[in-house]
């Protein structure tokens, strides 16, 4: 496949892969590798697998992907403001909110520039789980930022948490 760099990979089953996936044959079973090459591994081409046991594959560490940001006010609409509820959005879709655990002010003027405060060098923020309505039923979906500087590109973190909506980031950009 042409990912000879990669001394990792991660995989899981994932019945719901992709929309037609049921309709693909299954042509793999009992997959066992000696080694890290092909060559190495044996299989079976009959199977007694359901497509609940199909094999989603990563290879190597890849980054998550770069989220997007902005604001909800108390009423869960868009803000234009320097303040809201903390929302990231990634290019798939996903959207919700950004949990507190590990959260720095380094991060949050990370995030508001960002957002495109450039020109603040400060930044506030603070956990509430009641910052809008309906706030419960949004996802989770940033945990454990660390950025290393002011600017994004210096930040990791996890789109997987162990947090609860009372944990959600309502950030100001400024003063």
């Amino acid at each position: 496949m042409g990912f000879e760099e990669f001394e990792d990979a991660s995989w899981e089953s994932d019945g719901s892969f992709m929309e037609e996936q049921s309709s693909l044959p299954i042509v793999m079973d009992n997959l066992s590798c000696g080694g890290y090459d092909f060559s190495s591994c044996d299989f079976a081409t009959e199977h007694n697998c359901g497509h609940s046991e199909d094999v989603v594959l990563r290879c190597g560490s890849m980054p998550p992907p770069k989220p997007t940001f902005y604001f909800v006010d108390r009423n869960g609409d868009n803000s234009n403001d320097n303040y809201g509820l903390l929302i990231a959005t990634y290019q798939d879709g996903d959207s919700g909110t950004v949990c507190d655990d590990g959260f720095t002010t380094t991060n949050a003027i990370a995030i508001c520039r960002e957002m495109g405060f450039e020109e603040f060098e400060e930044a506030s923020w603070e956990s509430d789980g009641n910052s809008m309505a309906d706030q419960s039923s949004l996802p989770i979906v940033m945990d454990n930022l660390s950025c290393g500087g002011y600017d994004f590109s210096s930040c990791s973190f996890s789109t997987e948490h162990n947090c609860g909506h009372s944990e959600d980031v309502v950030l100001r950009c400024g003063p």
